[in-house]
């Protein structure tokens, strides 16, 4: 898995307003992010195909906060759909986070949980 930690210098964005958690697009090429919390941020990573691992906050910053960021380093004018395959597939977050919030991945070992399904029957339904 990896640890999203702080990096060295410490982080680069502040203390959300505690209202409604949101992330959207700022209009420069990245993203305007309020009240975020780090697990929110861990788990977008997590569904990243570049990062292809469970990410898990291990910050240790309590709260949600606001920053923009091109974590994904995206060309612009791309169409809705280019732009949600280009943002899974960036490997651009590994030097990104650093630059631009002050995190960073860590390759770590932990344990994770994982449901296995091992049987499934379809049930009857009724006309």
């Amino acid at each position: 898995m990896f640890a999203l930690v702080v990096a060295k210098g410490g982080p680069k964005f502040k203390l959300g307003d505690g209202g409604a958690l949101s992330m959207r697009p700022n209009g420069e090429g990245g993203y305007s992010y309020k009240n975020y919390a780090m697990a929110n941020l861990a788990d977008s990573l997590s569904l990243m195909n570049s990062v292809g691992r469970p990410v898990l906050d291990r910050t240790g910053l309590p709260g949600g906060y606001s920053f923009n960021a091109d974590l994904y380093n995206i060309p612009k004018g791309l169409t809705p759909a280019e732009f949600k395959e280009a943002m899974v597939n960036s490997d651009a977050i590994f030097s990104t986070l650093p630059e631009q919030l002050g995190l960073k991945l860590e390759s770590q070992k932990a344990p994770i949980e994982i449901l296995v399904i091992d049987h499934a029957e379809k049930a009857p339904v009724e006309n």
